[in-house]
């Protein structure tokens, strides 16, 4: 079985490329502060002309942004105060867009095929980013029980791409980040980087070169829904070393809320040994407690005898 996934990607099948732009790589504290989504039609081995106007909305933040991310999006607290709208809103603006998106895609088409995302190390990053702002909001309602990925289920969408899995499991490049598969796979294209309608540009212009699109059609790359889990727990620096190499800057992440799959789960890492003096302290402990259970037991016979 292919390490990049578990099951084949449908011969019919709606790919919403998604990318997502932030005040930080920490999905379970930092905040989404723009996203961008393009739906592209795969049909029978190859992509379809069909393609809906792109999806763009900057969200609101009461962070002020760090330098850094400034200059990397483009993306200001003036243009966020004044464009951007509450991230529920945000949610329910992408579910609208991609009900329409179904409603004008060609005949017999947006009905019948499945919906899957498509993000670049979003397996690390965007998924479980949309799954933790999601269980934020709905943690926030009191009343109404949170489900698991309930935002991708009412996107509709029936599994989940890494390209950057796929890149990996490709290889013939020397490295994987966005840029540089864009710079190899779709040299004729220009698009802008680190904004998020840009950035889903270039992820379509990646996946319609030859080569994904063989990747596509033959290779196992797709995590279906009901195997993913989102492990609310701290990855250790030996997981996130095993589970990431190579991972370029613009997409490392250190984040304690991560989406696994249970076919491609990550290999078992042995826990690093405990210091000299924490060894000492339990066996002392369990030294105590031993000649404890004897000295209870030695009083106990001589009182009933």
């Amino acid at each position: 079985m292919s390490p990049a996934g578990n099951r084949l990607v449908p011969p019919q099948c709606l790919f919403v490329f998604i990318d997502l732009e932030a005040t930080g790589l920490d999905v379970s504290t930092d905040d989404i502060i723009e996203i961008g989504a393009l739906c592209c039609l795969w049909k029978d081995g190859e992509w379809c002309e069909w393609s809906p106007a792109p999806f763009q909305q900057y969200v609101a933040t009461s962070r002020k942004l760090d330098p850094f991310i400034v200059k990397l999006t483009g993306i200001t607290n003036v243009k966020l105060d004044s464009c951007g709208i509450p991230v529920e809103r945000a949610f329910s603006l992408l579910v609208q867009w991609l009900e329409d998106c179904r409603a004008k895609a060609p005949r017999n088409v947006g009905e019948l095929c499945p919906t899957w995302l498509v993000a670049h190390n979003g397996l690390c990053f965007d998924f479980p980013m949309l799954a933790s702002v999601d269980k934020q909001i709905a943690d926030s309602r009191r009343f109404f029980p949170q489900r698991p990925l309930s935002l991708f289920r009412r996107l509709g969408v029936s599994g989940v791409v890494d390209t950057l899995r796929v890149s990996r499991q490709l290889g013939g490049s020397r490295g994987h980040s966005l840029s540089k598969l864009h710079r190899v796979y779709a040299r004729g294209s220009t698009v802008t980087f680190h904004s998020a309608v840009g950035d889903c540009e270039a992820l379509a212009a990646v996946a319609a070169s030859p080569k994904f699109s063989r990747a596509w059609a033959t290779e196992r790359i797709g995590l279906a829904l009901d195997k993913i889990q989102i492990l609310g727990r701290v990855s250790t620096p030996q997981e996130t070393a095993c589970r990431q190499p190579e991972v370029p800057p613009r997409t490392a992440s250190r984040a304690p809320v991560k989406v696994a799959a249970q076919q491609a789960a990550v290999p078992p890492v042995s826990p690093a040994p405990a210091p000299f003096f924490w060894r000492a302290f339990c066996c002392r402990r369990r030294k105590q407690a031993w000649l404890a259970s004897e000295s209870l037991q030695g009083s106990t016979q001589y009182g009933t005898s």
